[in-house]
């Protein structure tokens, strides 16, 4: 039996278009750094070089372990000790990017419906950002951090999406099987991906992405409204 829904962030609980949402913050973070005397275009470079390390990540180090070691390597010096910097920008500087996305009050909704019913929530976001941002996000989307059973940051993965590894992570750590899961996401690829795993689906798509046209025809979908249906539609989860 279903017992625990997990939920994308960017482009599902909190509303906003990838690429702009992208764009904007590359530009903030650029300009922070360049106040430290970085020239702002080797700084995207290496931030999606460390990105790059995340995500072909094969589980011998944390996401941030490898983020940090691929930026290191990138500008040729250690830039672990920039780390507290890149934490103040996403305390501060980070906050205008809010300005790209906004919040929907249906999300919160979903959330709150669900665990009136008894199930686990928790958000399987891809895990290439520190806690102070994801948390942020969260906040804009309208979320509690506490509401949920698990949030996936660079600190606490070994693996990033769509690899089956970053799932099968996510369950070990909440101590559910993939026939008791059913995950929400905008992404085709990084998120529907979980039906070969035996897991449930359902494609929120009012931000879509699907980079690589995979088929879609197969995929139970609609917006903030349906998912709210089909979870009225769930029977309560027994104590």
């Amino acid at each position: 039996m279903m017992n625990t829904v997990l939920f994308d962030l960017d482009g599902t609980l909190l509303p906003l278009d990838q690429d702009i949402f992208i764009e904007t913050y590359f530009k903030m973070l650029a300009g922070t750094m360049a106040q430290k005397g970085f020239d702002p275009k080797q700084v995207v470079k290496g931030v999606m070089y460390g990105t790059g390390a995340m995500l072909k990540n094969d589980g011998g180090a944390t996401n941030c372990d490898r983020f940090w070691a691929a930026f290191s390597e990138f500008f040729g010096q250690d830039m672990s000790g920039y780390e507290p910097d890149f934490d103040l920008f996403y305390r501060t500087a980070f906050h205008k990017v809010k300005e790209v996305t906004y919040p929907d009050a249906r999300a919160a909704e979903c959330i709150r419906r669900l665990k009136e019913k008894g199930y686990k929530v928790a958000v399987a976001t891809s895990p290439v950002f520190p806690e102070i941002a994801t948390r942020t996000r969260m906040e804009w989307a309208g979320l509690k951090w506490d509401d949920f059973e698990l949030v996936t940051t660079y600190y606490n993965c070994l693996f990033c999406k769509p690899a089956a590894a970053y799932y099968e992570e996510i369950l070990g750590k909440i101590g559910r099987r993939a026939d008791e899961c059913l995950m929400v996401g905008n992404d085709v690829g990084e998120d529907m991906c979980v039906l070969e795993m035996g897991m449930q689906a359902f494609w929120l798509d009012t931000w879509p992405l699907n980079r690589k046209n995979l088929p879609t025809e197969h995929l139970r979908r609609g917006g903030f409204d349906e998912l709210l249906q089909l979870i009225d539609g769930l029977p309560a989860v027994e104590a």
